[in-house]
């Protein structure tokens, strides 16, 4: 099982190639694929099966790289400074019946 650590920086990697996907399949066509491309299956499968709102959090914060969608949700992004990890974030916000 990963870590929360190892889950934050596959998810971190996974933004940027979903962010760049062209370029990197464009790239692959003459130095072959990144492994970073079998790590984005994986995610894409088990996100799959998870409840409605994580897939649609997973979608829009990571394949579609919508930093706004916290905002939209009611959520904020905050820098927790309190436990001696100054560039780690915490999210906070309202649970909302639909």
């Amino acid at each position: 099982m990963k870590t929360k650590e190892e889950v934050r920086d596959d998810l971190k990697e996974i933004r940027y190639y979903c962010s760049k996907q062209r370029d990197f399949e464009n790239a692959a066509k003459t130095i072959g694929s990144s492994t970073v491309v079998e790590k984005v299956k994986a995610y894409n499968e088990a996100i799959q099966t998870a409840p409605i709102r994580l897939y649609d959090l997973y979608v829009s914060l990571y394949v579609n790289n919508n930093r706004e969608y916290l905002r939209e949700k009611g959520l904020q992004q905050e820098k927790r400074e309190d436990d001696g990890h100054p560039n780690k974030h915490v999210f906070r916000g309202r649970v909302r019946k639909e």
